[in-house]
């Protein structure tokens, strides 16, 4: 069986795109155990090695494996593009995701949402290119060549806060959530996962901050595709709910 079809064998899947090593982690650990341990094969892009210095880059990937094995991740591509990621070409960044959403099939697609770090909103903004382009043949048709097939992802999620924005002023058109996911079982795994960080010992408290404000849940915005929730619910309970 080669490496398409094996993938493609699995019912469910679900992509995952992040700027850094860490943020599969924190906050997302706990969404992709969830998922992982409900049988979906979880695919994770991770775009750069977060630092300029090659110690802390080799640490940051050795970290980010082991991470990413505690948390299920099924699939890993670290790629080693350079901060800020506004200043990379954004059809090559674009191209790159769309070949793994043609190899991997994701029903699913989630990425945090653009916020205060420009490389996280550089990789939002790139997923959101991405999704519509996979589905397109005049687009990276070079793809096809090698024989890609075209996909429609069902659903993009952006990861959001549970909180509303600090400043009553401030816009988040991400805000408020549209889907809420019990994830409070995955906890004890996506701490384990963030254990392996030895280099961001730093961030302990607000990752424990973090997960006590999501108290067990993980908050998405359901940026493309169509919501199913279940009677006289407000939010999604489920990533896959419809698909």
């Amino acid at each position: 069986m080669d490496l398409l079809s094996g993938i493609q064998s699995s019912p469910k899947r679900m992509l995952v795109v992040v700027a850094h090593p860490g943020e599969e982690t924190f906050p997302l650990g706990a969404l992709i155990d969830r998922y992982s341990k409900y049988a979906v094969l979880v695919g994770l892009i991770c775009l750069t090695r977060g630092t300029s210095d090659p110690q802390l880059a080799r640490s940051r990937e050795t970290e980010l494996r082991k991470a990413a094995r505690t948390i299920g991740v099924s699939q890993l591509y670290l790629w080693s593009f350079k901060s800020p990621l506004a200043e990379a070409d954004n059809n090559e960044l674009t191209a790159r995701v769309v070949q793994i959403i043609r190899l991997l099939q994701p029903q699913v697609v989630v990425a945090l949402s653009p916020g205060a770090d420009a490389d996280v909103t550089t990789v939002a903004r790139v997923v959101a290119s991405a999704v519509p382009a996979a589905a397109d043949e005049h687009r990276f048709s070079e793809h096809l060549a090698k024989g890609l097939p075209l996909h429609q992802v069902k659903k993009l999620y952006y990861l959001t806060s549970p909180l509303p924005p600090d400043d009553a002023e401030a816009q988040d058109e991400y805000y408020p959530p549209t889907t809420v996911i019990q994830v409070a079982h995955s906890v004890r795994a996506q701490r384990g996962a963030w254990a392996e960080y030895l280099s961001r010992a730093a961030d302990i408290p607000a990752f424990e901050q973090s997960l006590a404000e999501q108290a067990g849940k993980a908050y998405l915005h359901l940026l493309q595709g169509t919501p199913s929730r279940r009677a006289g619910q407000p939010f999604e309970e489920d990533l896959f709910a419809g698909v």
